[in-house]
């Protein structure tokens, strides 16, 4: 579901912004593209909102990261960037999600689309939804893969201790999913689901999906009687 998101029409109402995920700095590039793609979509709607880490100052390092090096690149490709100023011992996808949600409930902001890279965009949307239901289950969220380099390369994740080839690395991701859900970080990967149905659903009362999805039968689709996100 996270790498073939569908993003309905969205309007000023909705207050919309983009959060790219911190990542090595080789999945910078890929994502700043797909968020530039996102605002062509877009034109003059979405806030970009970043992360402005000083990885140096952590006081475990964490290879492949340097401080507004996302920023960065998002910048490269003409975008206005607002950052937030964080002075952390520690860098992860739940302290991510947790500041970004926090950022879009104290705005009012009602559609938030998040991008990372493919292997890690599934853990990254359910993190974010878990977050979502525990704090601001108003909020809409949709995930974009960004640009990815290729499948067979070689990569390191989880603050550069696990090295593998991308592919490689999607059973520890889900591995991840499923230890963080026992620890009580993340909800069910069914609970998030369901969230997902829900937040189509409520797309589908806002008319504002393209014609193509409009058209589709209740009946072969269950986004069309599933609640709000609020009710899930």
């Amino acid at each position: 579901w996270a790498l073939t998101d569908t993003i309905p029409e969205l309007t000023a109402g909705h207050k919309p912004k983009v959060y790219c995920f911190e990542n090595m700095q080789e999945n910078a590039p890929g994502q700043a593209l797909a968020a530039k793609a996102l605002a062509m979509r877009f034109p003059g709607l979405l806030e970009f909102v970043q992360s402005d880490v000083d990885f140096e100052s952590m006081p475990v390092a964490i290879p492949g990261c340097v401080g507004g090096y996302t920023i960065g690149k998002l910048k490269e490709q003409g975008l206005v960037v607002r950052s937030f100023d964080w002075r952390l011992d520690y860098m992860h996808t739940l302290v991510e999600a947790e500041r970004v949600i926090e950022d879009c409930k104290s705005t009012g902001t009602k559609v938030l689309i998040i991008v990372a890279p493919p292997q890690h965009l599934p853990r990254a949307l359910i993190t974010v939804i878990s977050v979502v239901l525990r704090s601001y289950p108003d909020l809409l969220v949709f995930a974009q893969p960004g640009l990815e380099l290729l499948w067979s390369g070689q990569r390191a994740q989880s603050q550069g201790v696990v090295v593998g080839r991308r592919i490689e690395l999607l059973e520890s991701e889900f591995e991840r999913v499923v230890r963080y859900h026992l620890k009580g970080d993340l909800v069910a990967p069914d609970t998030a689901i369901q969230y997902l149905i829900a937040r189509d659903a409520e797309c589908t009362r806002q008319g504002l999906w393209p014609e193509t999805v409009m058209n589709e039968q209740p009946d072969d689709c269950l986004l069309y009687t599933s609640p709000s996100p609020r009710d899930s």
